[in-house]
């Protein structure tokens, strides 16, 4: 029994460096995109197990066989948690947005209010938004935020912008499918014209919804590559930042994600810790520099939001 006990780590490190080996290969088969959702976890527990391993007197040097993978797993994080090079000192304001999945089953409104009020954002998107809370928005904030751009439906697809600054121009962009859809704003910032979209693709519950949640995000990666002007993309992408489609992303685009220098911690929760995951992003051109990104927030939903201040350079 004792000895059963001490194999415990080398076992359970195994069975991790096997899932990690999966979440590499997300090109192939839809649910091992979806390992891709749990690096984080991976990591500290390969971490564990070797920690556990190594102090024990029983096969020690076999707990290094656990290396490799969790080498692997360091270098994904790696990137979020490294300082990044830092910004030439700007006399510009930043450009302040904030991504929210306000989740259709949170009824408290006013703690998604709250929360744009507290952070004074510029610019606010707004996914799984239904008519009710847009109502609500409009008589609370409507004259902080009067420019707005409404897609909000009852359910999971509703979408919307709200802004401090007016927009040269906004459009909703099908995707095909029901009522699949991004949308877009362009605004004047400190007298250049930027780009914002604000997408929320499928979640991979099986092959033909991880096969459409792929294939709006190539739609997504043509329109950034046409872009003459400076970008945002943000949005809850039902993927991890290191999964097998926003790798393709950054391989295709001048696109960068905004949190890297600053760590990356889920954002996504099902009830414990162990099921949770970095599903919600900002990304941003080179055109822009990153001087913060939070996602410490709390609007009563299954998503943390996501607040990043961006300086134009």
């Amino acid at each position: 029994m004792q000895q059963r006990l001490i194999r415990l780590p080398l076992a359970g490190g195994l069975f991790l460096t096997i899932l990690t080996l999966g979440s590499l290969l997300g090109q192939f088969y839809w649910g091992f995109d979806v390992l891709s959702h749990f690096n984080l976890q991976y990591t500290a527990g390969l971490g564990l197990c070797m920690l556990t391993g190594l102090f024990l007197q029983y096969r020690r040097l076999s707990t290094l066989v656990l290396l490799p993978a969790l080498l692997v797993n360091i270098a994904i994080l790696a990137p979020f948690f490294l300082p990044q090079a830092s910004a030439h000192p700007s006399a510009s304001t930043p450009l302040r947005i904030v991504s929210i999945n306000v989740f259709t089953e949170n009824e408290a409104h006013d703690a998604v209010i709250d929360f744009i009020v507290e952070t004074n954002a510029d610019i606010v998107f707004l996914s799984e938004v239904e008519p009710a809370l847009m109502a609500q928005l409009d008589r609370i904030l409507g004259e902080s935020y009067p420019y707005v751009h409404d897609e909000s439906v009852r359910g999971t697809l509703g979408l919307a912008f709200i802004s401090r600054h007016p927009f040269i121009e906004a459009q909703t962009i099908p995707l095909g499918g029901r009522r699949r859809r991004l949308i877009t704003a362009s605004l004047n910032w400190q007298g250049t014209p930027v780009q914002i979209y604000g997408m929320h693709p499928l979640p991979p519950f099986n092959g033909r919804w991880t096969a459409q949640r792929n294939g709006e995000i190539e739609t997504i990666q043509k329109l950034v590559q046409d872009s003459p002007q400076a970008v945002v993309l943000l949005g809850d992408f039902n993927a991890s930042p290191w999964s097998y489609p926003l790798r393709r992303l950054n391989d295709t685009t001048n696109l960068r994600h905004a949190g890297l220098g600053y760590g990356i911690w889920p954002t996504w929760q099902y009830g414990t810790t162990l099921i949770s995951a970095p599903l919600d992003h900002i990304f941003v051109s080179p055109e822009w520099t990153v001087t913060t990104y939070d996602t410490s927030g709390d609007v009563q939903s299954d998503h943390k939001p996501i607040v990043a201040d961006l300086l134009l350079e």
